[in-house]
């Protein structure tokens, strides 16, 4: 459901996409989510990629993440 926001001072009105992306029978994946995994991730691959750098095995960290995750 799209629902209208505007600004009250210049005017201009924007569509909310609203808090849900898709829904695929009982399975809803929501904006909040794909937010979070995609941090997750982008949290793994940088510190496996700083790991490189300073000579630490990274499959030690993707390991660690997976149990702090």
């Amino acid at each position: 459901m799209l629902q209208a926001i505007s600004h009250l001072t210049l005017g201009f009105q924007f569509a909310s996409p609203g808090p849900i992306i898709v829904e695929l029978g009982p399975v809803t994946i929501r904006w909040y989510g794909l937010l979070i995994a995609s941090a997750v991730l982008i949290g793994v691959s940088l510190s496996q990629y700083l790991a490189k750098s300073r000579n630490v095995n990274p499959d030690l960290l993707g390991d660690l993440a997976i149990w702090l995750v």
